[in-house]
């Protein structure tokens, strides 16, 4: 159908102020229209094609309803098909529309907002068939330009929402994400522990921990715990995924899962997991770590889950205390357990001996690991363990002596055979005295007794008493 032969023009109106836009449309205000609301008027007069006037259109728009987001969506609910388009280029990018196909001969008002082209296309649904809808059109013809100023602000502001929803969906997730291992951190596991315990009639609490985890911070960095803690995290991850389960990390090197129902199979698939060989790789190479594993179960040991988690850890913790084992179930008898042998570290030994201990590998080399205060004050470095470490135990034996000295050494280790399960050579040590070349260059003679031990990171070392 063809467009309709009428067209607008602007008709002086005495006693209002006003101004006249680009496509020559009498605009008035922003005037109050009630105690809570303003408006803006559009006044429009229609002639038809010979000139004749046919008529003026007089329109009041609500700044409160143009500002609302359902403004463009009206034009449906009022009979009309519309499309709102953002044109970038030869490309238009359809920013809201209640068809699914282009409109037949559709009024187009067309403005440009901060170097952006937006078109605004509107047509009844019926088409244009009647004076009344000519009129209509021509309304919607002068509200266009405010309607696709309300649309450019509305899409605007729904692009700051979506930002700031997304914003707050990352926020929501780093309040219940561990960042650094990407599992739940403590809130979250509570969270979600706490809504399937609801769900359960029976689970199990696990809490476990990475045995001796300061030694690699310690001796490779933190970079090497981190990524220990991340290689742990994915492998808790596919173990809760086949018992559908939980996991979190509480803190430091601290875990828990919570695993639905406990069926004996959920327990042998546990400890078989506790007991196998976990790795992590550090700038290529593969570095080898163990866990203990404590557990509790619900509604048994405990209904709370602070609880629950209270008694898996006293069971984690009573691994570490009997040795040649990795996984344990919680037992009322652990509460009578207390924490006594936890707490030590190696400056309490440094400082606390009271007798000269050196700890350096068990080869030719020799090379120290440790000495404490009261080694240092026996060798000459007052306050300043620094300096031993690097050196060798060997050179500090009068050179010939130190033959002697290697042969006691290796016929020891013999006598008492074999390593025991820990890699430890079982059985008493000799005394062995020598004479110790000091910093200054003198002598001092001492005794020592001595023990080699298997360490996972250095292989076997030997821990050396000495005395004057």
């Amino acid at each position: 159908m063809d467009s309709p032969d009428l067209h607008l023009k602007d008709v002086p109106v005495s006693g209002m102020s006003g101004h006249r836009n680009a496509a020559d449309t009498l605009f008035f205000g922003p005037s109050p229209i009630s105690d809570a609301d303003t408006g803006i008027y559009i006044r429009k007069s229609v002639y038809a094609g010979t000139g004749k006037y046919v008529g003026t259109v007089t329109t009041v728009l609500s700044i409160n309803k143009l500002l609302r987001t359902e403004t463009i969506s009206e034009l449906a609910r009022q009979g009309y098909d519309y499309r709102l388009l953002q044109v970038v280029g030869e490309n238009a990018r359809i920013i809201t529309t209640n068809l699914n196909k282009p409109l037949s001969y559709p009024l187009t008002v067309t403005e440009n907002y901060e170097g952006q082209r937006w078109e605004l296309q509107v047509m009844p649904h019926n088409g244009w068939m009647t004076p009344e809808i000519l009129l209509l059109g021509v309304t919607v013809m002068a509200m266009g330009g405010f309607v696709l100023y309300t649309a450019y602000e509305w899409v605007k502001l729904r692009t700051r929402n979506e930002e700031l929803n997304m914003e707050t969906r990352v926020l929501r997730k780093e309040s219940v994400i561990d960042p650094l291992t990407q599992i739940y951190n403590r809130r979250g596991f509570e969270i979600e522990a706490n809504h399937l315990l609801r769900s359960q009639d029976k689970a199990i609490l696990v809490f476990l921990d990475i045995n001796d985890y300061k030694v690699y911070n310690d001796i490779y960095g933190h970079e090497a715990g981190d990524r220990a803690l991340v290689s742990l995290a994915r492998e808790l991850t596919a173990l809760m995924k086949k018992m559908h389960g939980l996991t979190g990390r509480m803190g430091g090197d601290e875990f828990v899962m919570l695993i639905p129902g406990n069926s004996q199979k959920h327990i042998e698939l546990l400890s078989k997991w506790a007991d196998k060989k976990h790795f992590f790789m550090q700038k290529g190479i593969s570095f080898e770590y163990s866990v203990s594993v404590g557990y509790a179960f619900y509604p048994e040991h405990a209904v709370g889950l602070i609880d629950l988690i209270h008694k898996a850890d006293k069971a984690a913790y009573h691994i570490k205390r009997v040795k040649g084992i990795n996984s344990f179930c919680y037992n009322s008898v652990l509460e009578q357990e207390h924490r006594l042998n936890m707490g030590f570290s190696v400056k309490d030994l440094e400082y606390g001996m009271p007798a000269a201990l050196v700890i350096c590998e068990a080869n030719y080399q020799g090379r120290i690991l440790f000495a404490n205060r009261e080694a240092e004050q026996i060798y000459g470095y007052e306050n300043n363990s620094s300096s031993w470490m690097g050196k060798r135990w060997a050179d500090m034996i009068a050179p010939e002596e130190l033959p002697r000295i290697l042969t006691e050494i290796k016929g020891d280790r013999n006598r008492h055979g074999a390593k025991d399960m820990n890699g430890n050579y079982p059985g008493p040590r000799n005394p062995i005295s020598f004479h110790l070349i000091k910093a200054d260059g003198s002598r001092i003679k001492v005794s020592t007794l001595g023990r080699i031990v298997y360490n996972q990171h250095y292989g076997d070392i030997m821990f050396i008493l000495m005395f004057e």
